[in-house]
């Protein structure tokens, strides 16, 4: 494994409303989804072709893991971001950053990722919830 395998990787937390006019393929995650064979860049593509937004927020979430395969550490330094980003109101993420150290027998993999959010406005909530 490199990290170019993962970097631009989107994950949509379950639940997410999609452009009506997108179609993806997913891998599950748990209560989140990994977006198949689209990257960030092209994701953002899409919900502006669709008028929607997929807000970027430069504020990064960082998570690492050891694990005795490489995989597991990954897998686990991947389940610390999803929980951060999971308690704030953000419903995607993009990983951006990740990392590969091997020390003796234990893999340390550490993942950083920027909470993203798609969604029919540039706002992370809908505004007629909040002032109506």
């Amino acid at each position: 494994m490199n990290s170019s395998e993962f970097i631009g990787n989107v994950f949509i937390k379950d639940g997410t409303p999609l452009p009506g006019s997108s179609h993806f393929d997913f891998a599950d995650c748990g209560s989140w989804k990994k977006v198949m064979n689209v990257d960030s860049y092209s994701m953002e593509l899409m919900a502006l072709r669709a008028g929607w937004y997929f807000s970027y927020i430069i504020t990064a979430v960082k998570g690492g893991a050891y694990g005795l395969t490489q995989h597991s550490a990954i897998n686990s330094a991947l389940k610390r971001v999803i929980e951060a980003v999971s308690k704030s109101s953000f419903n995607s993420l993009e990983i951006t950053e990740v990392t590969f150290h091997k020390t003796l027998t234990l893999y340390h993999v550490n993942v950083v990722a920027n909470p993203r959010h798609l969604w029919p406005n540039p706002f992370l909530h809908d505004l007629d919830r909040l002032f109506g």
